[in-house]
């Protein structure tokens, strides 16, 4: 999978550099995210992967945005003051989003889809009456989802705008164990700043 997004972010690469009309920029974006999983757990994130992205306006109507993010995340859980669980996980995310842009005349309205993998790895720390124990886990998850919304233009090297994503998430094998089967419902919401060239 990994192999198959480089190939394509250069091939797009390669593509724009030969077009007068593209224009490049890089964003960033900073919001919250919700996830109902299939065995009927729900998670927020107060603030959802931070993400990276390389903005590639092919022409006026089209966009190209190869993405990368991180998220970090460390819970503690306590029983009369003594930690007894601690947990701490760090989720790379990177994929590429497809988007038709529709002009008006400082505005853009974005619509389209993303599609990446994340890897997850976590370490999971805790206390019991046999002793101290800390695991491991590591997997690969897939998503791809719907992706709408916009941009104002303050000047031609400057933006904010914001998105809202609709993304279904097919969780990998943790640990190289394929017992495990489920699927995430994720929405996010975030705020995108985007400095262009």
């Amino acid at each position: 999978m990994k192999k198959i997004f480089l190939l394509i972010f250069t091939l797009f690469t390669v593509h724009v550099y030969s077009q007068d009309s593209t224009k490049v920029g890089l964003g960033v974006s900073f919001g919250k995210g919700f996830s109902l999983i299939s065995s009927g757990e729900s998670v927020y994130y107060p603030v959802s992967l931070t993400n990276i992205y390389v903005t590639i306006d092919v022409s006026p109507t089209f966009r190209i945005e190869p993405e990368i993010g991180i998220l970090r995340s460390h819970t503690e859980y306590e029983d009369d003051g003594d930690v007894i669980l601690e947990s701490t996980s760090y989720n790379l995310r990177y994929g590429v989003g497809l988007l038709y842009a529709q002009n008006y005349e400082d505005t853009k309205i974005l619509v389209g889809g993303r599609v990446g993998t994340i890897h997850n790895r976590s370490t999971v720390e805790y206390s019991s009456s046999f002793g101290d124990n800390k695991d491991h886990h590591t997997r690969d998850d897939v998503y791809f989802g719907f992706s709408t919304g916009g941009e104002y233009m303050f000047s031609d090297h400057f933006s904010i705008g914001g998105e809202a994503q609709l993304n279904y998430i097919i969780v990998g094998q943790e640990n190289n164990n394929d017992e495990i089967h489920e699927s995430i419902l994720s929405t996010r919401t975030m705020v995108v700043i985007r400095f262009y060239y």
